[in-house]
């Protein structure tokens, strides 16, 4: 499948003439490419296919992407905005007029390479559209995109071994770093460093980041605490959770483990092993043409052979950004599962006193049913 090819004729099917594209996700889909700035985009047409338009210090980058249909403007300088109308109506074959899709209703954005500035698609960017294309109608496409963006190329696939890979540096860095007296923020450290020291340059890489939230003790109860690493020390006993978002040149991974600072009780070790057991069930549930409802009722109906249980979600998509919304597995989602989407699996245990687990990794669904993109695998020691 080429990406490109694709959302030509997804274009002809909902009678778009133009695709205006600038969110970070939707560029890296169309152009192999992760934004430094924020400050470019990409426009499709059926003549000329995707144009790819950033600023001329970001050349190093782009080139370094898969889609050579690239259209330069400097800086300093105007910028995009007004740099735009002058380099699409030099596209062959532009023409006024017509249905311009754009990206009217994202909410949830991945951030581009420079994390400190997340870009979004307002009034301005209409107006950028308008001005260029003068068209007959501006259509919001972000319902499409997110249902094109689902299934993912093996040109993507292959982009999110590597950042599953990477994202193993830091999982092996968690696992050597947790201990009793260190403090959430030490083990956090530790864990993003390794990320962006080993990942950066691996196999080509030239972004690696991670976004990582270390708890312990009775945070880890808390299931839906995605605070901050704080200044907490760990205690002898107690469980410690890892969740890890990973990034590498824009695409994702998301990975959640959990250790015990020293040796772990026979009770944290039966709950541990149930919970690796959900997670084996939610893969071998997930395969073409089930829903993501079957594949949450399989991972609970594992734990609840152990009398167990938990009241979050089983899983989402993800790849383009950290959690994509194109397959929700949680109880009755009708999501159809297809070849090709890539979701995680992530049921946990909270119990107070004991504390909570949760073990989270990445799948691609194939032909036969899921392959894990993530390998590394360890007990609670």
């Amino acid at each position: 499948m080429d990406r490109i090819d694709e959302t030509v004729r997804w274009m002809e099917r909902e009678h778009l003439d133009a695709l205006v594209l600038r969110l970070t996700e939707n560029i890296v889909m169309l152009s192999g490419y992760q934004p430094q700035l924020g400050a470019s985009a990409v426009v499709v047409t059926p003549q000329a296919g995707a144009v790819v338009i950033a600023a001329d210090v970001e050349s190093p980058e782009v080139e370094r992407g898969w889609n050579k249909n690239v259209s330069f403007y400097s800086l300093p300088g105007p910028g995009l905005l007004a740099s735009f109308p002058a380099i699409v109506r030099a596209i062959p074959g532009f023409k006024k007029g017509g249905r311009v899709g754009y990206e009217g209703s994202f909410e949830w954005i991945a951030p581009p390479a420079n994390f400190a500035e997340a870009n979004a698609v307002g009034e301005p960017t209409r107006q950028m559209i308008g001005e260029t294309f003068e068209p007959r109608e501006i259509v919001d496409v972000t319902a499409g995109l997110t249902r094109l963006k689902a299934v993912k190329t093996e040109q993507e696939i292959a982009r999110l071994r590597i950042a599953n890979e990477i994202a193993g540096f830091g999982l092996q860095a968690f696992k050597e770093a947790v201990a009793p007296g260190r403090r959430e923020i030490d083990i956090a450290s530790d864990v993003e460093a390794a990320i962006r020291l080993k990942g950066t340059g691996y196999k080509g890489v030239l972004v690696a980041r991670s976004v990582c939230q270390i708890t312990s003790g009775p945070g880890t109860v808390v299931h839906w605490r995605y605070a901050a690493s704080g200044t907490r020390v760990v205690q002898e006993g107690e469980t410690v959770m890892l969740e890890m978002g990973t990034t590498a040149d824009g695409f994702w991974a998301d990975h959640t483990r959990t250790l015990v600072a020293g040796r772990p009780n026979d009770r944290q070790r039966e709950i541990f092993a149930a919970v690796a057991e959900s997670v084996d069930a939610a893969f071998q549930a997930s395969k073409p043409g089930v829903t993501g409802g079957e594949i949450d009722a399989a991972a609970r109906q594992s734990l609840k052979r152990h009398g167990l249980e938990y009241p979050h979600h089983t899983g989402h998509a993800t790849g383009f950004r950290y959690h994509e919304a194109s397959l929700a597995i949680v109880p009755g989602s009708r999501d159809i599962v297809e070849e090709g989407m890539v979701h995680v699996a992530e049921p946990g245990v909270y119990i107070e006193g004991i504390g909570g687990f949760r073990i989270e990794d990445d799948a691609v669904v194939t032909r036969q049913g899921t392959e894990r993109l993530s390998h590394l695998t360890y007990d609670l020691d």
